[in-house]
């Protein structure tokens, strides 16, 4: 049996770009969707995708008593830092409620194909780039309920409780530096990892599980495929997209992802890739093909 997928997106509407994803993944995989909206049209006879009201899990009190103990420590907005962290309680809720015992966490900019059953026999699964455990991503995550449920709780009663001094020096130093960002939940997670035994997790960065890989974000593919000694290779990707893989080729490389994460600006690359399903370039031309895409949209919408 396939693992769940479970997005959250706390919107009214869902964006554009979300849809499409959903409509990519097969009918065989079930999808939860934790949402303030409803199903859309287009969605309407994809009965693998189940979209569950936010107000119908109960999580909400144990998030009021998150948000009293909650300091915020980052340069982004308040509101979208603790919708950040909100999705873990509804995550707990809806496994709680379906009796759920594993599931993929998966942000809704996150392409996921079959070949993520690769990490079948794994409890949990993060992503985190940097050596000193600093901060790990759950754009792809795999959780089970104990690990979920584990996670809340040190939420609730133990990672600002306990880090508050070190967490604060940590916001003081990225913005001495004048870097964005802060203390956000891929801090906490990180923080909780920590308390856990030693390799009781499955970082998923540059690495591969029967020949399958997680791709962190799309703008740092090549940092993770390429060492420095590669570099005279890092100038062609070749990508193809299929319901059961995403295949990436270079001069000397052939490598199977099991989903792809377009993080920031480079969701505007996320239809093109969906509907060509054959992405060939470099990192550069990506990167100029984002820039043009949001300069039009922004040229577009003056009129």
């Amino acid at each position: 049996m396939n693992t769940h997928y479970i997005y959250f997106d706390n919107q009214e509407v869902l964006p554009d770009y979300f849809v499409k994803i959903l409509r990519f993944i097969p009918s065989t995989q079930m999808v939860f969707v934790l949402s303030n909206s409803i199903k859309p049209k287009k969605l309407r006879n994809k009965a693998n995708l189940k979209f569950i009201k936010l107000s119908d899990l109960e999580y909400h009190n144990k998030f009021a008593e998150f948000k009293k103990v909650y300091r915020h420590l980052s340069t982004n907005p308040e509101l979208f830092e603790l919708a950040c962290f909100e999705r873990y309680f509804a995550l707990n809720a809806c496994m709680t409620k379906y009796k759920i015992n594993s599931a993929w966490h998966l942000d809704t900019d996150v392409i996921p194909t079959a070949k993520l059953s690769a990490y079948l026999n794994l409890d949990l699964v993060f992503s985190n780039p940097y050596q000193d455990l600093s901060a790990v991503s759950a754009h792809t995550a795999k959780f089970s309920k104990i690990g979920i449920a584990s996670f809340v709780d040190y939420l609730l009663n133990n990672f600002y409780q306990e880090n508050s001094n070190q967490l604060a020096g940590v916001y003081h130093d990225r913005k001495s530096k004048n870097l964005l960002g802060g203390v956000t939940d891929m801090t906490a997670i990180a923080y909780w990892l920590k308390t856990l035994k030693p390799n009781s997790w499955h970082n998923s960065y540059g690495s591969e599980v029967l020949g399958i890989r997680i791709n962190h974000t799309f703008a740092d593919l090549e940092n993770e495929i390429f060492s420095t000694a590669d570099y005279p290779h890092k100038k062609f990707l070749l990508l193809r997209l299929t319901k059961k893989v995403i295949k990436l080729r270079t001069l000397d490389k052939d490598l199977k992802y099991g989903s792809f994460h377009f993080q920031g600006h480079y969701k505007n690359l996320l239809p093109f890739f969906l509907y060509g399903k054959l992405f060939f370039g470099s990192a550069e031309f990506f990167l100029f093909m984002v820039l043009a895409i949001a300069k039009i949209k922004k040229e577009f919408n003056r009129f």
